[in-house]
């Protein structure tokens, strides 16, 4: 199984340090936490992209 990092989710998406990680703690995205590192699996990541049109992101607790 392969996995994107944090960073490389960041690039592809064009988002902000802030954006990303918001991103990684909202429900339905395919994030993996490994401590304090994220992790997305890239088959799921593509599933995600193809079935979101819209998400709003909560930037509490960042």
């Amino acid at each position: 199984m392969e996995f994107y990092t944090e960073d490389q989710i960041k690039d592809m998406l064009q988002l902000g340090t802030k954006q990303c990680h918001a991103l990684m703690k909202t429900e339905g995205f395919p994030s993996i936490q490994i401590g304090r590192l994220y992790r997305v699996p890239v088959e799921a990541f593509k599933k995600w992209v193809e079935q979101t049109k819209s998400i709003s992101l909560d930037y509490s607790g960042i």
